[in-house]
């Protein structure tokens, strides 16, 4: 236990605090602590109570800086951001702030955090549930019995973009046996080396360089985006169901707009503003 935790422990109001978290009394607020004494706190029942911690702040200033504050108490701390959303196809839209979303997403949903910070907004948004984060994320490792096709198959149900090189988050590329990936939990891309249907290796490799650097023994692989369909058929068909079940007001033009997106996705063409079709996704 850290010598944090050992003063705050005994502060009679924490252990009211405490005593309710232990008997299952929540949630609750704590009002009237400055911004560092509320990450003290929130360390020390992580710690104390071997409870995780969601830490909810009314602005992304004041989450980044509690996020600071558990990270120098020496908590494992997430923070999971708002993003601002695409509704119009542009290719400038900048996917980064949704790649660190989808990284503190991945981690709460493997249990890797002991504190998750979050603002009121990035709270309130809308992501992929728990469950189907989970079910488009695979663990590959060396000498696993895979095939590259149901890998290529994976990555494209998690949101992934094919291209001839990989030079950025989310995209992917395949020459022979060997396939390139650019996980947003990673700093670089990684190659896979296939042996027919076996993995032979994994490694890090540079954007520029294209050139190998680390090995590793395994790596995980979580969505590329937030909004994702299984397949353009599959979206093309969700798409038309939800253009037919709207009425009233603006539903002319609202149909007109999914209609035209609907004959891009049967031409094969990949959708830049997703985020409007979350809802039904």
């Amino acid at each position: 236990m850290s010598c944090f935790s050992k003063i705050i422990e005994k502060d009679e109001e924490y252990i009211l605090l405490s005593d309710a978290v232990r008997k299952g009394r929540l949630p609750l607020g704590a009002l009237g602590l400055p911004d560092i004494g509320k990450a003290f706190v929130c360390h020390t029942l992580n710690e104390r109570e071997n409870k995780k911690i969601i830490a909810i702040t009314p602005d992304e200033a004041t989450a980044t800086k509690m996020v600071a504050d558990l990270q120098t108490l020496g908590s494992r701390t997430v923070k999971i951001s708002a993003r601002d959303f695409s509704f119009v196809s542009t290719q400038t839209t900048s996917k980064e702030y949704e790649h660190i979303r989808l990284n503190a997403l991945s981690k709460v949903a493997a249990g890797e955090y002991d504190v998750a910070v979050c603002s009121v907004e990035g709270l309130m948004q809308n992501t992929l549930p728990c469950d189907e984060l989970k079910k488009r994320s695979i663990t590959l490792s060396s000498g696993d019995e895979i095939s590259l096709e149901k890998v290529v198959d994976i990555l494209i149900k998690a949101g992934y973009v094919r291209s001839s090189q990989v030079d950025g988050a989310g995209q992917f590329s395949v020459r022979g046996g060997i396939l390139d990936v650019f996980p947003p939990c990673y700093d670089n891309p990684i190659r896979i080396e296939f042996w027919g249907d076996t993995i032979d290796t994994i490694s890090f490799f540079e954007t520029e360089s294209q050139r190998r650097t680390d090995v590793t023994e395994n790596i995980t692989v979580i969505p590329a985006r937030e909004v994702v369909f299984d397949s353009n058929e599959t979206a093309v068909r969700i798409l038309e169901e939800f253009a037919g079940k709207i009425k009233g007001k603006g539903s002319v033009k609202a149909k007109e707009n999914i209609r035209n997106d609907i004959d891009r996705l049967k031409a094969g063409i990949r959708l830049d503003s997703y985020d409007k079709y979350l809802p039904v996704a």
